[in-house]
Formats: structure tokens, sequence, C-alpha cells
């Protein structure tokens, strides 16, 4: 289904011991069963052996292992250095990395087969398809072109090399062109084995490389293969799985198989912990994966719980069906969450039920460590409960959610608070000086072009006056968002049932086969997603149209005098 609207881009010590956790119960209990695929011990500090993949490797005295994420298939183990390095970018400021080392694999047997693996099993009561896609890169080179963003890279050397049984391939790659957190370069050692290539590879600044050559090399040279004691190919590949037809279970079929989902997840996230880090299960809401001490994760589990309940008060009119908990990572600092992180992410419409946070002077790495979870326990609990509402929500509703639950912050005394929004309250003043406040209808069947660049301020303080502000207060205003919502549902369920009788009768699409059909299919849907756009103002009306018919000029009146008040400040 089509969706309407387009979310605007959202901004951006040692660990003391601790005593052994509790045994595990419940859903927990089973995901301790389930860790029988841990890594091999290290015969001595610096090396790491992995028995199940077959590889042994010395990593660099003081790196750190840090986990993998969840939805990572290739990337199967993870180092960052203890030291930060710091050098002048193009136009002369001052950039800091810490040099991180991976270890990928890429399975022949994936990467030279089948493309996209459908399977169907029954899960929860009824029948789940899975649809996985296996090979999206043909080997290491591709896996670069793919997938790496710090700038535009090109290899400075290959060269093949050979020690004893084992037979190798040197990559030196240098970042030099649009490198925003300066040049650097990748350093690559591709191992070949009969059945796949294992890549040990280091990125570090260009300026640090003399001081890292030897460390980076004496790990290079260090590489074996040992005799493999599990599966390669089913644990090191695979993107994620997007289920299909669960609107045809019944509530209790969805949410058995929405349990047995989050089952194999919490397996995944719980068996792939370096040590040194903690995990327990919160009010069935949480799985917590800690590097911190347990208090200061217990504390932001409370407040996750607090934000949760506030969500559940406001949108109970959504339904009753079965909310899955939030994975929670909660990282030790800030760089041991930027390099956990491969890519930005994470705002209301992301996918997934993962969080990453961190510690460090109520930081993390993508703003308050509150905002991050504020936000992704809202998406999750939207998803949840209403899927077809969820990807059908108009933009201006999703930002203005977002920006109020994400700002939600708790207490000493564990209120939770919704602190004045000051960046929105300045937008709605330069707005007022130029004379571009709207009425609510306006603002409600606008597009954003058409309101221009106090859109999204004037929408976030809509959602704010109707949960927040005196519009919760108002006759017509209680019940206002709830109507909205309906309308949203009940005018997208219409549209997708055209555009699925409509599909019907058009030819099946086929997937492109040449670079020429690939080109000719991003044209495609590029138009498509203009097109859509353009009509946007068409789709707000009809829905404003349904929700609001009975509505009356005094009505529309009233409502206004009080929105205006309430953006003039006067509450």
């Amino acid at each position: 289904m089509t969706r309407i609207g387009l979310a605007p881009p959202v901004p951006p010590r040692p660990v003391r011991p601790e005593p052994p956790p509790p045994r595990p119960r419940g859903l927990l209990f089973l995901v301790v069963l389930g860790l029988s695929l841990g890594v091999g011990g290290a015969a001595r500090a610096g090396v790491r052996k992995d028995t199940r993949l077959g590889y042994r490797i010395t990593i660099p005295h003081g790196w750190r292992e840090i986990p993998v994420k969840i939805s990572e298939k290739w990337i199967v183990a993870k180092y960052v250095s203890p030291k930060e390095y710091f050098a002048r970018d193009d136009v002369g400021w001052t950039v800091s990395f810490k040099p991180d080392l991976r270890v990928i694999v890429f399975p022949f047997s994936v990467t030279k087969g089948e493309r996209v693996k459908e399977t169907r099993e029954k899960v929860g009561g009824g029948e789940v398809v899975f649809r996985e896609l296996r090979n999206p890169y043909r080997d290491y080179k591709d896996y670069l072109k793919r997938t790496y963003s710090g700038g535009g890279w090109y290899i400075s050397r290959e060269e093949d090399k050979k020690k004893k049984d084992l037979s190798w391939t040197l990559l030196e790659i240098k970042v030099e062109k649009l490198a925003r957190s300066g040049k650097k370069r990748l350093v690559a050692g591709v191992f070949h084995a009969e059945d796949a290539d294992y890549v040990v590879q280091f990125e570090l600044l260009e300026e640090s490389y003399p001081k890292l050559k030897n460390s980076v090399y004496a790990c290079l040279n260090s590489f074996r293969f040992l005799p493999r004691e599990g599966s390669l190919a089913p644990e090191t590949t695979g993107g994620p799985r997007r289920t299909e037809d669960e609107s045809k279970l019944r509530p209790e079929e969805r949410k058995k198989r929405r349990e047995a989902l989050q089952r194999v997840a919490f397996e995944r996230a719980v068996s792939g912990l370096p040590k040194g880090w903690d995990h327990f299960e919160y009010r069935g809401r949480f799985l917590v994966l800690s590097h911190v001490d347990r208090r200061y994760a217990k504390m932001i589990c409370r407040h996750g719980d607090r934000v949760w309940n506030w969500i559940d008060r406001h949108f109970d009119f959504l339904g009753d069906e079965y909310v899955r908990p939030v994975i929670v990572r909660i990282c030790e600092n800030p760089e041991e969450e930027r390099a956990y992180h491969d890519s930005p992410g994470g705002w209301f419409l992301s996918s997934g039920a993962e969080v990453v946070l961190s510690k460090g002077e109520g930081r993390s790495f993508f703003g308050s460590p509150f905002a991050e979870l504020n936000r992704r326990i809202l998406s999750n609990y939207f998803r949840d409960k209403d899927p077809d509402l969820y990807w059908a929500l108009p933009s201006w509703f999703q930002w203005g959610l977002d920006r109020l639950v994400g700002a939600a912050w708790t207490l000493k005394r564990g209120t939770l608070v919704f602190p004045e929004d000051t960046g929105q309250r300045a937008g709605v003043a330069r707005a007022r000086g130029r004379g571009e406040i709207r009425g609510i209808r306006a603002l409600l069947t606008s597009s954003r072009s058409e309101v221009g660049a106090s859109y999204s301020d004037q929408t976030g303080a809509l959602v704010r006056f109707f949960l927040l502000g005196p519009g919760r207060r108002m006759k017509h205003g209680r019940d206002f968002l709830r109507r909205y919502l309906h309308a949203v549902k009940e005018y997208a369920l219409e549209r997708r049932k055209k555009e699925e009788a409509e599909a019907k009768k058009a030819e099946p699409r086929k997937e492109p086969q040449t670079e020429e059909e690939e080109e000719e299919e991003f044209r495609r849907r590029h138009q498509a997603r203009r097109d859509w756009e353009k009509a946007e103002k068409e789709h707000l009306t009809a829905i404003f149209r349904r929700a609001f018919s009975d509505g009356t000029e005094a009505t529309w009146k009233t409502l206004d005098t009080a929105f205006r008040s309430y953006l003039a400040g006067r509450r």
C-alpha cells in the first residue's frame, strides 16, 4: 500500500563488576537455552577463536569487541581501538576517529546462489511468508561499492599472497574525495577458503596509518583457518526478513506469531553479546543489552515504561493488538555507540524494534538517549497496534507526534514532562511575522510546499495543541485526533482495495534483468513518487472531509481562535 505523505527527516570508565543476574524465567529463559552458538574461548589475551565459523585471529592490544547489529548477517565480528586519532580535513577543521576492525564473511553458496529465497512457515496458528535477500553482494569489492559511505574511494594496492596453505589478497583502499570525517585508509585481507571469502578489514585515518601499520599487518598475518564446527551460510547470510499475510490472522494468532518472531530476535541479540555485557528483561516491554551498570540501565527502562504508558493512554482507541517488546542496547559511551552504527537511522517510521543508546553526559550519538528511546517506542507501538494506519499516516502527524514524544523526559520524582519546544516556537514566530500562520483546516488540507518553511513548526504545534494544550479540553477538540486517524485508516484501506483490483488487471511486473531495465525501473518509481507528492493535497482533502463532514463554520472559528491564541503564547 502506498504511504500517504512523506515524513521529513529527523535530525539527528570501566564497568563495575556486577553480581550474577538472577536465574532467567519465562521468555528470557528460552533465550538463554538457545545460546549454543557462542564463540570458542581464546587461547590467550588478544586472540579470538571462532570455532563455529572456523578462523583464528590476533586482535591488536586493547581493542574492544562491540556488538554487531541484529540485522547484520555479513559482519561476524567488530572491534574498536581504545585510542582516538586526530587529523585535519580539507577546510582545516580538526576531525577525530577511532579505528575499527571488522571480520566479514562471504559464503559462495549464497553469493553465487539464488538472489531471493521464499519460504512458508507455520507460526502462531497461521502461515507466514518469509522473503530473504540472500546475495546482495558478489564479493568484498561489491560490498564496499554498495555500503561504504565515508567518501569516494579507490584501490591503491592489490596484491595476492600465499603463506604455506593459506592464500589471500591484500587490498589497500584510500578514501580522499568527499571524506566527511577526514581522509581515511582501509586495509583489508581477503582470505580464500574453498567455500567462502573471509575478510579482515581495518578502517583508520590516513594520518594515523604510519603509527598503526605494524599492528594492522601483524593482525592480518595472524589469520588462520580452523576446523569449522558450525554451519557457515545459514548463520552469516541473508537480509532482514519481511513477513506477509499478518492481516489474515486472528488477533490471538498474530500475538503468537509476534511472540515467536521476537523470541528469535531475542536469541540472536543475546547470543551475539561480547564479554562484559549484561542482559535482562524489564516488565515484558524491554529486553536490555547493557554495557553500563544495571542501575543506570533500569533508570532508562523506567523512563521508557512511563513513555509507553503515556502513549497507551492517549491512543488506546487504536485497539487491543499485542505490541512487541523493544530491544534496548545501551553502550558504555558515545564512541562505542558510534562504532556500533553502520549508518544513521531511528526516527518515527523506522523499521525494527531495536534502539541503541549510550551513557555519557546525558547524550548519545543521535542526541538525547531519552529522545531516541521515546521515538522507537512510539514507532513500535503504532506499527503493532495498527499496521494499516501506521503506513498511511500523513507527514504532518508523523512529524508533530515524533517531535513531541521525542522531547519527553522524566523528573527525579518520576513525573513525565514535555518541555517547551523552543525551536518550534521560534519558527511559528517567524511565520507570524511573515503573515503565514494558517488555520487548522488549511493546515490539514495543504501540502508542505503550499505552507512553506514553517510547515513542520505549525503542524507540530497543532499536535501539541490537541494532546497537551487547550484543544484537549474543548468540546470539539477532545476526540479530534481520534476522528482524524479513523478517517485516515478508512481512506487508506479503500485505496489499497482499489490498487489491488487494478494490479490484478495489469500485467505482472518482471524483475529487471539488465542495467537498462534497472534504470527504467528506477525512473518509473521516481515518477510514481513525484505523482504521489503532487496528489498529496487531494488525499489530505479527502481524509479531512471524511473525518469532519459535520463541522460547522462556528465550530472551526472557535477552534481556530483557540489555536491562534495558543501559537501566540496565550495559554
